[in-house]
């Protein structure tokens, strides 16, 4: 949109808020507003959270997996209140399992044959995304340990135990991912890179879950090769997590050449045998890079 510039006095220039935004936003008379400046542009914050419900409809039809998908598109877009239609009644069941296992602070509030509508009912704090991600950091890093200790056991509870913090991964992700499109990230220019990197780490998570269930169903074998690299690993994962929260550019330049250099030796020997930790490698690299560019 397009706003006129209009001056007071000799050397006071005002611009007018867009209603809708300022009503959104609690914006009155003699409110403070957060004003950076980056280069030629100008960013206005608002420091309130919305008291509006931001709605959305969505027809499923017979969709079954992108239904699931566009159920989590929504809730990582802000919205806070979803109406679903769908055509089969049992299809409930799926939105019932996903509200409960990837939706952090949505329930079902109404609910019909073949239609239902989910809210969120607890809001959530501004300053709840720091927090939020070090969980994240915190369950990737005790998942990695978790899945050495099933690649030695192979004992099938633990199996589970991994299968379970996969999925609590994915739900602060999605819940991390959805704090952003709300309220932003006090350096808008690298919002794009936390979003990155919250399913970065998701994507290592996945990759131990699905080395681990490799093993569980046969298709891997147990060998002292695969140990001792998901050992190597787990220790490179772990120096990833110290130099986020404090930055060595020369640590973190030794690192990219070890990961690359063990990256090389697991595809020319190993990579049919144990591919997620080949992925598991290269995933950590992108990881490495990701926090190149959050720190610059």
């Amino acid at each position: 949109m397009l706003r006129k510039i209009v001056q007071y006095g000799p050397a006071t220039l005002t611009l007018s808020l867009p209603s809708g935004w300022a009503k959104k936003w609690g914006i009155k008379k003699g409110a403070e507003l957060e004003v950076e400046e980056f280069g030629k542009e100008l960013r206005i914050k608002a420091d309130k959270i919305p008291t509006t419900n931001e709605k959305k409809e969505l027809a499923l039809g017979n969709l079954n997996r992108a239904g699931k998908s566009y159920l989590t598109s929504a809730y990582r877009q802000g919205f806070d209140e979803i109406s679903l239609s769908y055509d089969d009644p049992n299809f409930y069941l799926v939105i019932q399992k996903l509200v409960a296992n990837d939706l952090i602070g949505f329930e079902v509030t109404e609910r019909g044959l073949n239609n239902c509508i989910i809210k969120d009912l607890t809001g959530y704090n501004k300053n709840e995304f720091e927090n939020s991600l070090n969980r994240i950091w915190f369950l990737v890093l005790e998942q990695a340990k978790e899945s050495l200790v099933f690649l030695k056991e192979n004992d099938a509870s633990q199996f589970e135990k991994i299968k379970a913090s996969d999925n609590s991964i994915n739900k602060l992700s999605n819940y991390c991912i959805r704090i952003l499109t709300k309220n932003g990230y006090p350096n808008f220019k690298k919002i794009h890179l936390y979003f990155y990197l919250c399913t970065q780490l998701e994507k290592i998570a996945d990759q131990h879950k699905d080395m681990c269930a490799m093993l569980h169903f046969g298709q891997i074998k147990q060998s002292d090769f695969l140990l001792a690299k998901v050992e190597t690993m787990n220790s490179y994962l772990a120096e990833s997590y110290k130099l986020f929260y404090k930055y060595d550019a020369e640590k973190i330049d030794k690192l990219f050449e070890e990961t690359k250099k063990t990256s090389t030796e697991i595809f020319s020997l190993k990579i049919q045998q144990t591919p997620s930790l080949y992925y598991i490698c290269r995933e950590i690299q992108e990881l490495l890079s990701l926090i190149v560019e959050i720190k610059f």
